[in-house]
């Protein structure tokens, strides 16, 4: 008999070789009946952004659907932008994590591996459609037979990113140089250094969470409406006796979080 996903719950199920299901633990849900009696949805997120495989929390495939990347990404210079579309249209679908090729994937004999098989070709297939063909061809030639979505993705950086020490320079440079005047509005600033933080971080950088968090607050305070709020987070940072290795990427999202859902995050 196949097993039901339960993946609207709060603590993660354990990545294993093999499930007993007289031992599964009870659970209590993460949103709706059942759930909490409280407002904390950042501890929803965070919750969601610490799967343990990239199985956690998939969608019902008959579910989704896919919008065509437009234009298909050709140039080095627009490799940036065509991420952030990537991942903005695959998180709230709950497939962003099929993309890391930094977070595990299932066991083969996990309850939702079919799922995943699913998902993942389908996610790979997609990506593969949002390149230029002439590109598409030549990852596949570099990269031989690809069928998961988090190695295609995964290629597809080194492609139009590179490797090494001048990879990594051009990558640590865009970021720390990301200005909010590039951006059309605030969510597309902070969707932006997000992406530029990941990739200087998956070149092996070494960016922290604290670099992101001064580049946002140092572009933010430069905007009059929203200086009591940049000097209210100052104050919070102030109270960290040492922000720069304490502060997590948790802490971060949920700072550009609480900066998007402001009423000014919607415009510059």
């Amino acid at each position: 008999m196949k097993m039901a996903d339960n993946a609207n719950t709060t603590s993660a199920p354990v990545a294993s070789p093999t499930t007993d299901p007289a031992t599964v633990p009870t659970t209590v849900p993460l949103y709706g009946p059942g759930a909490p009696n409280d407002r904390n949805w950042d501890a929803v997120a965070k919750i969601l952004d610490e799967a343990p495989d990239q199985g956690y929390h998939l969608p019902d495939p008959k579910t989704i659907t896919l919008f065509p990347i437009t234009p298909p990404l050709s140039h080095p210079d627009d490799y940036d932008a065509w991420e952030a579309m990537v991942v903005n249209q695959l998180r709230p679908l709950r497939l962003r994590n099929l993309i890391d090729d930094k977070i595990l994937r299932p066991y083969r004999n996990a309850p939702n591996a079919e799922r995943w098989v699913t998902l993942s070709e389908r996610v790979y297939s997609w990506l593969s459609y949002g390149l230029d063909p002439a590109v598409n061809r030549e990852i596949n030639l570099r990269s031989g037979n690809i069928r998961w979505a988090d190695k295609f993705m995964c290629q597809c950086k080194r492609y139009f990113k590179g490797e090494g020490h001048i990879a990594i320079a051009m990558a640590i440079g865009k970021f720390f140089s990301t200005r909010r005047s590039e951006f059309n509005t605030i969510e597309e600033f902070i969707t932006g250094i997000q992406t530029r933080f990941m990739t200087a971080r998956d070149l092996n950088g070494h960016v922290v969470p604290y670099h992101m968090m001064v580049i946002i607050t140092l572009e933010l305070s430069k905007i009059p409406e929203w200086k009591s709020f940049i000097n209210m987070k100052n104050n919070e940072l102030r109270r960290n006796p040492d922000p720069g290795s304490k502060l997590a990427i948790d802490d971060v999202r949920a700072y550009c979080r609480e900066i998007i859902e402001k009423p000014l995050g919607r415009t510059i």
